[in-house]
């Protein structure tokens, strides 16, 4: 998720948090308005004997004005249901309306306070502690207004306790203020309390939320996806059937809820087979990837691919299956076109070339006479054709091989050093031709591995033939043989130009070849380190290469020593 996208987000649920911290103190007012007003009876009530009346009656009617001010004020908060982003302007209202609130309580202890009558002055101390104490619950969902409000209202009354000069009213003076203390810190747990609980119910509608969209998503991918998407009980009875497969297999939708598999797309030779793979995947045993003959509503018969997942519930039973389809029968009969199109390959066009080859060279070895420059010439261009012609059609046939699974091994107990030696003389040729001296920099004697020599020598010839194109005239391609990690380790080391940055994740790809003009134009298949990897890697081997651009390249081979 990008920043911009978190930003977003935190944005968007702070606007949330304010909304219903917002709708949470107005709706609280209704109740606390009813609260005001009662307060404002009893205190006119209690203080009726002793204050002023002219001055009693304009408190209570300033008092009323702004409690009947805040009262329409929610109201209208109600009717009008402003969006969040408008919330602040509303909020900032009702703060308003709360503090005008908190000073007429205030005012109280200054301009009605009975200063020479004890009892009405704990009277008025009880009934506004009682007032700031229910005003806690409807104003707690704010920090500063209710913290705000408690101030307002009661610090007056302790102020106006202490200067009383008298030992009753310092009493009561503390009294009001630890209270005070006392209020603020309940305030402020109650807002915590009130701020999680928000915070918890705005984290359950997201995931709520969240969840809608992905199951809506899940459902519009199901409807739209070309695979064909079924959702089967333990019985193999069908619970859910997309429009893909009613296009897959003929059935509706309607005609598929309900009918096992063998009803409807089970030929009756391959039911027992399926049966048995049904068994295993509700048991969750495999057989999650299988390929089986079907047939659709018409009795045409179609091969399809099958992807099964079982459903779990909370207990870990399985409930289901879900499974996911497609036909292959086009692609299989491709793949039997290509099987074909390579065996051809293989047998007509192989055996030929190399007739071909031996052929030009016994001419060229002098098998017919002494030849003129030009001719020789022309047939060595043809011979050396021939060569990669040759080579090209062993890598298609390999790499068809690999990924058909059909590639053999003839595994035996091999020494290794007289590998390396066949792989340096046969090597010998190609190098003379770029100026370019084979040897061995380190030997390791008498060590052994298990492996197919003839694919083990394919490895090697590759890795040589490219550090030869790559080398510069003169120099040297070095073979070593050590023990490393209890594996036995063969490098093949050039001096040539590197292997640059933005190749070297993909040099081990089919039809990969470095674009450096230090390959002296030497073309390839761009196979050879493909197939060179997966025969290793059979062998229980590794591939691996270091390189600087500019200094050369080494390989590493590393096989498991056998004793």
């Amino acid at each position: 998720m990008s920043l911009p996208d978190r930003q977003s987000i935190d944005i968007k649920r702070d606007e949330a948090m304010r909304y219903e911290q917002a709708k949470l103190l107005f709706n609280a007012l209704p109740t606390s308005v009813w609260g005001t007003f009662l307060g404002i009876f009893f205190v006119v009530v209690i203080l009726w004997p002793v204050i002023e009346h002219t001055l009693l009656t304009t408190w209570a009617v300033i008092f009323i004005v702004i409690t009947t001010a805040r009262a329409v004020h929610s109201r209208i908060f109600a009717k009008a249901s402003p969006p969040p982003g408008e919330i602040i302007k509303w909020t900032r209202q009702f703060i308003v309306g709360s503090l005008a609130s908190g000073f007429a309580w205030g005012a109280v202890g200054i301009w009605l306070f009975p200063a020479e009558h004890v009892e009405y002055q704990l009277m008025l101390a009880f009934m506004l502690s009682a007032t700031c104490a229910i005003a806690i619950t409807s104003l707690s969902s704010l920090r500063f207004p209710v913290i705000t409000f408690l101030l307002i209202a009661l610090l007056p009354l302790a102020v106006r306790f202490f200067v009383n000069d008298t030992d009753t009213g310092t009493i009561m003076g503390l009294m009001v203020s630890i209270l005070i203390v006392l209020l603020v810190v309940s305030a402020l747990r109650i807002y915590r309390t009130t701020f999680d609980n928000v915070s918890l119910r705005l984290d359950a509608l997201a995931r709520e939320d969240e969840l809608r969209r992905s199951q809506q998503h899940l459902a519009l991918h199901i409807q739209s996806t070309p695979l064909a998407v079924i959702e089967w009980n333990t019985n193999l009875e069908v619970t859910n059937w997309n429009p893909a497969a009613e296009k897959m297999f003929g059935y509706s939708k309607e005609e598929a809820l309900g009918k096992r598999a063998t009803e409807l797309i089970v030929p009756p030779h391959t039911r027992e087979t399926v049966e048995k793979y049904w068994q295993a995947t509700l048991a969750n045993k495999g057989g999650l990837h299988d390929t089986f003959e079907n047939r659709t509503k018409d009795g045409q018969s179609i091969l399809c691919e099958w992807y099964k997942t079982p459903l779990i519930d909370e207990n870990g039973n399985v409930v289901g299956i879900a499974s996911l389809t497609q036909d292959i029968t086009e692609r299989k009969r491709i793949e039997e076109l290509k099987d074909g199109f390579v065996a051809v390959v293989s047998h007509e066009l192989r055996t030929p070339l190399t007739s071909i080859r031996g052929s030009l060279g016994l001419i060229l070895g002098g098998a017919v006479g002494d030849l003129p420059e030009s001719a020789y010439n022309m047939l060595n261009i043809a011979n050396n054709n021939t060569n990669r012609l040759l080579v090209l059609i062993n890598d298609i046939l390999d790499i068809e091989k690999i990924q058909s699974g059909k590639l053999e091994y003839n595994f035996q107990s091999v020494e290794v050093m007289p590998l390396i030696e066949e792989a340096i003389n046969d090597g010998s040729g190609y190098a003379l031709q770029y100026d370019v001296h084979l040897l061995v920099d380190q030997r390791l004697d008498n060590v052994r591995i298990k492996a197919d020599p003839c694919r083990i020598m394919q490895v090697l010839n590759n890795l040589v033939s490219n550090a030869i194109k790559f080398s510069p005239k003169g120099k040297n391609v070095a073979f070593s043989v050590v023990r490393h990690n209890h594996h036995v380790r063969i490098s093949v080391t050039d001096h040539g130009p590197g292997i640059p940055k933005d190749f070297q994740s993909k040099i081990f790809e089919r039809f990969t070849m470095s674009d450096s003009s230090d390959s002296r134009g030497v073309g390839g298949t761009g196979l050879g380190l493909s197939i060179a990897r997966t025969i290793v890697e059979d062998h229980d081997g590794a591939i691996s290469f270091e390189t600087q651009e500019g200094q050369g390249t080494t390989f590493y081979i590393d096989f498991p020593e056998i004793q």
